[in-house]
């Protein structure tokens, strides 16, 4: 847990989102399998905004990418 957390605090430091995500996911099933739910869904919670947060990051990019391959075509 407290490795977890030590990486986590970092991966927010520089902006990793997908490794933030994956120690987030990493920490729900940890404390869901110690029986501590409410940490679970927490962290659970935090793990899908930032799914969210990358899928439409990703979705913008390629908007922009197809936009401007259009304009050049």
């Amino acid at each position: 847990e407290k490795y977890l957390q030590e990486a986590l605090k970092l991966e927010k430091e520089i902006g990793a989102q997908k490794q933030e995500m994956e120690s987030e996911k990493n920490l729900t099933e940890l404390y869901e399998n110690s029986g501590r739910h409410i940490e679970a869904l927490d962290h659970y919670k935090k793990a899908m905004a930032l799914k969210d947060s990358i899928f439409s990051q990703e979705n913008k990019k390629q908007i922009v990418q197809k936009a401007g391959y259009c304009l050049y075509s």
